[in-house]
């Protein structure tokens, strides 16, 4: 599976002025876990034309996927709706973080279930 991962990323890349190569790959149970050599070539393979290429060349169906953390947000007032998209971005702005970065947010602990004079609580982003 390496090999062919190799060899797709050489076919996608050709004629581009990217130098982009595998440094690292591993098998994974759901799929294969990609590390390229440079920060910009993982950024250009994650266009969505760029992996759409890779991907068909790799194998029928398979699917490229950013890595993700999961990082907890201690005492947030309650008045934040992280379920909106609106909030996301308006989130992402005051972070100075690039738009999309966050692709979802929850409350640890259902706000039904919070304490009536409750003003803050714990969210996990992602």
């Amino acid at each position: 599976m390496r090999t062919k991962a190799i060899e797709a990323l050489k076919k996608v890349t050709k004629g581009s002025n990217i130098k982009a190569s595998i440094k690292h790959a591993t098998i994974m149970w759901r799929g294969l876990l990609i590390e390229l050599n440079l920060t910009d070539a993982a950024a250009w393979l994650c266009k969505e034309a760029n992996a759409k290429k890779f991907t068909d060349t790799l194998a029928a169906g398979s699917k490229l996927r950013k890595r993700t953390y999961l990082v907890i947000f201690k005492f947030i007032p309650i008045c934040w709706t992280p379920e909106q998209p609106e909030s996301l971005c308006k989130l992402e702005e005051r972070l100075d973080l690039a738009k999309g970065s966050l692709i979802e947010a929850k409350w640890i602990k259902d706000l039904a279930r919070q304490g009536r004079n409750q003003e803050v609580a714990h969210a996990k982003l992602q």
